[in-house]
């Protein structure tokens, strides 16, 4: 009866013990492709801790993986304590021996049978602990029915029988391996991920695993060893210390910076220079987790901490792939390390070569919102002054409104990265990040500033004027803004803002460019007021894509447009008074049909032939009142063309001012255009001059004037008129342009100063820069009888 009672619990604790096999396995082969990602990271970690729970007293432990892919055979060792009888068979029979331990570090849910996921036959060589023996065990988990796990199971019983009935010597063995053929796996090319899934994820967290748990020794992967060479203290945290990790591979060691609280530590990797004992923080890998319970919690990855926290005392989820958010004890943990975590930023946050924005790397997508230790951590990044800015000053990322006040600098394509932050350098009113750092803090700070955002705050709406740049002129640093940008973008947009003739910003599609006379231009502008604001800046270097793309303002297109405008206004019948009708249309028209003659031939075929029709009805009177001088001063056609040329006629003629009307007096004064583009060129003129000739007085030593151009200016009595001192003696200068080989007064106020006896006349070409005298005027006009009736 007592062997019949036997069989029958025997029999039952294998049906319970088969059950329960089948449904693991079942479980692991129809499990989510996600969950078996994890399975596929998580066998390594199930056969280290097993290991580190076979350590002997308290030497460290030495671990050895080997990967043979040609052989497909994976071989893990360790060099720990091998098994016990209930060990072996609670391995088996996968019944947990660890049921009534402090599972914190030892439990893994599903446990060894997650290893299956490399090969369902699995070998293992160690050896009794109670009697001394060896042993090696194939354990099978290759059956897809019942029947055949009930088969498998069965025969590994009576081996195991057979090894609790040794009777023989014991052994020296003082290793345990666990040999995993792949060949036997279903699906062999999964299995050969799942170990390289498996070695890549132990790379990734091989020296943060070594510097928490002393219970390892050495991990050594296909003949390369891993092991702690040394801990160094950090200067400024006393619980601070840099681990080094040394491999038999290479001279290359790995650097683990670890601060040591209460109850947790936080880690993160680092540069560390060992002779000046400084450091640098290095960022932590996105496949690294985020959470330690001293072995990696897996699928931690995104979690909110910015750097890697470890506690032995946190109550983690049943499959080790997280920590319970609510449970007060983790709570309490998590706020040790938030604080812990604030004063390892502020003993760094002063020192830019650190590379703190490795330690602000926050998961955001993380729903745990409310608790005091995140928030806390997340306005310790927003409001620390940490991040130093091309200005070389330290400013926070929020200022005490609440705003982002850093920008990084961003191109679209990384080659051009250094052109587009030098192109964003130079805006005066906004802080960026300094150079060296800008990658880093770009993921950080989150508000990046692309050539194309530059456009939306600066250019929309607004004047050129309103550019605050830092060093640059506006047109330089817009020229070259727009250089970059091309090179920035893949293709042109038609939409981006170009500088206009009247110094405002205007859409691509909507600018015309100037590819023609500017007197015609000029003409234009008289007839088509607000033509300027569709008129691309004549300083805008285009680049050559959108120089192809742009509508070009030809001479044949003026041409036409204004002869069709001129010949509409002759048509009409009541057309009479044409000055009166159209100021200075038909006489800018006729000024250029006679400085172009040939060229106005072709660009306006009728008009110029009917040229005479754009003179005023009193024309014809005038030109008589001009015959009549001219015979009377007995000027020959030779004379009269060569005063004309040098713009002498009225200084001729002056004297018979009363014979001419105002309107013929205009006509042949020197008559300066107010449109945009000659006021334009007149005005680049006279500062040039004005620049020129100071530049003269700096250098000559017979010449006192201000430090600065600008103090200068600010003394000036007019526009051209400026003060000095000769050889100590008070005097002004008049300062002229002579370009073209000739000078040219307009203001009161030269004429009142050339008048006094203490002035002189100060000229510049572009080329030279010299004073005039009466005698060079003179000589110059060939002059030689001066009237004087009109000085007494």
């Amino acid at each position: 009866m007592n062997g019949q009672a036997e069989n029958i619990k025997t029999e039952l604790l294998t049906q319970q013990i088969v059950g329960k096999i089948y449904t693991e396995v079942q479980k692991l082969t129809t499990s989510e492709q996600s969950i078996k990602k994890i399975y596929q990271q998580r066998w390594i970690w199930e056969l280290i801790q097993n290991a580190v729970d076979c350590k002997i007293n308290q030497k460290p432990i030495n671990i050895k993986i080997n990967f043979n892919e040609e052989s497909k055979i994976l071989t893990f060792a360790h060099d720990g304590v091998g098994f016990s009888l209930k060990n072996i068979w609670s391995l088996v029979t996968q019944t947990s021996s660890k049921q009534t331990d402090d599972v914190k570090t030892g439990e893994f849910g599903t446990g060894f049978i997650t290893t299956t996921v490399l090969s369902p036959q699995i070998t293992i060589k160690s050896y009794i602990v109670d009697k001394g023996n060896t042993f090696e065990i194939t354990i099978d988990r290759s059956g897809s029915t019942y029947e055949e796990i009930n088969s498998a199971v069965s025969n590994n019983i009576r081996t195991l029988e057979q090894i609790s009935n040794y009777t023989g010597e014991s052994c020296d063995r003082k290793e345990t391996k666990f040999v995993y053929n792949l060949s036997a796996s279903n699906d062999l090319e999964k299995s050969i991920t799942a170990v390289k899934e498996g070695l890549k994820n132990l790379k990734t967290h091989i020296a943060y695993l070594l510097t928490i748990n002393n219970s390892i020794g050495t991990i050594t992967i296909n003949d390369i060893e891993y092991t702690v060479q040394e801990n160094k203290p950090v200067r400024n945290l006393p619980t601070a210390q840099i681990c080094i990790i040394k491999n038999t591979h290479d001279a290359n060691k790995l650097y683990v910076f670890k601060y040591n609280s209460e109850h947790t530590s936080l880690l993160a990797p680092v540069q560390f220079n060992s002779s000046t004992n400084t450091l640098s923080f290095g960022a932590i890998l996105p496949e690294s987790v985020r959470l330690f319970c001293v072995f990696p919690l897996l699928n931690t990855n995104e979690f909110y901490f910015p750097m890697i926290l470890n506690s032995d005392q946190f109550k983690t989820k049943m499959d080790r792939d997280g920590i319970y958010m609510t449970d007060a004890n983790n709570v309490s943990l998590l706020n040790e390390a938030s604080i812990a975590y604030k004063k390892i930023l502020n003993t760094y946050k002063n020192f830019p070569t650190a590379n703190i924005y490795n330690l602000c790397d926050i998961n955001d997508s993380d729903p745990f919102t409310t608790y005091e230790w995140k928030n806390s951590i997340q306005k310790e990044i927003n409001c620390q002054p940490m991040v130093l800015t091309n200005k070389n000053t330290l400013i926070s990322i929020y200022d005490e409104k609440g705003k982002k006040q850093v920008y990084v600098p961003a191109s679209k394509k990384e080659q051009n990265f250094q052109d587009v932050y030098d192109v964003v350098k130079e805006l005066a009113d906004i802080h960026i990040t300094s150079f060296p750092y800008s990658k880093g803090w770009r993921e950080i700070i989150n508000n990046n500033i692309f050539l194309s955002d530059i456009q939306k705050k600066y250019f929309e709406g607004k004047s050129i004027n309103n550019l605050n740049l830092e060093n640059n002129t506006p047109l330089d640093w817009l020229n070259r803004y727009y250089s970059v940008l091309d090179k920035d973008q893949e293709q042109i947009n038609m939409s981006t803002l170009f500088l206009n003739a009247e110094n405002m910003f205007e859409p691509f599609s909507d600018l015309k460019k100037l590819d023609g006379h500017s007197d015609l231009l000029d003409i234009l502008i008289t007839i088509t007021p607000g033509i300027e604001k569709k008129l691309l800046h004549s300083s805008v270097d285009l680049p050559n894509r959108y120089n192809a793309k742009i509508s070009k303002l030809t001479d044949n297109a003026m041409a036409q447009f204004i002869e069709g405008k001129a010949l509409e206004y002759i048509g009409r019948k009541n057309f009479q008074t044409k000055s009166e009708t159209l100021p200075g249309f038909f006489e800018a028209i006729l000024k250029f049909f006679s400085k172009n003659k040939e060229l106005s031939a072709q660009l306006f075929p009728t008009l110029y032939n009917e040229r005479s029709k754009l003179h005023s009805n009193s024309f014809s009177e005038e030109l008589n009142q001009i015959g009549d001088i001219i015979t009377e001063k007995e000027i020959s056609l030779t004379s009269l063309k060569q005063i004309v040329s040098s713009d002498q006629l009225l200084a001729t003629l002056i004297g018979d001012e009363e014979n001419l009307s105002t309107e013929m007096i205009q006509k042949l004064s020197h008559i300066v255009s107010s449109t945009p583009y000659s006021g334009k060129i007149f005005e680049s003129l006279i500062e040039r001059s004005i620049s020129d000739v100071y530049t003269e007085f700096v250098k000559n030593p017979n010449y006192e004037v201000p430090d600065t151009i600008e103090k200068w200016k600010s003394s000036q009595l007019s526009k051209t008129v400026f003060p000095v001192k000769k050889e100590s003696r008070k005097l002004y200068v008049v300062i002229r342009p002579s370009d073209g080989d000739r000078i040219i007064f307009y203001e009161d106020q030269e004429i009142d100063v050339l008048s006094n006896a203490t002035f002189e006349l100060w000229t510049d070409n572009g080329t030279d820069v010299r004073q005039i005298t009466l005698g060079d005027i003179l000589k110059t006009t060939q002059i030689t009888e001066v009237p004087l009736k009109k000085l007494f």
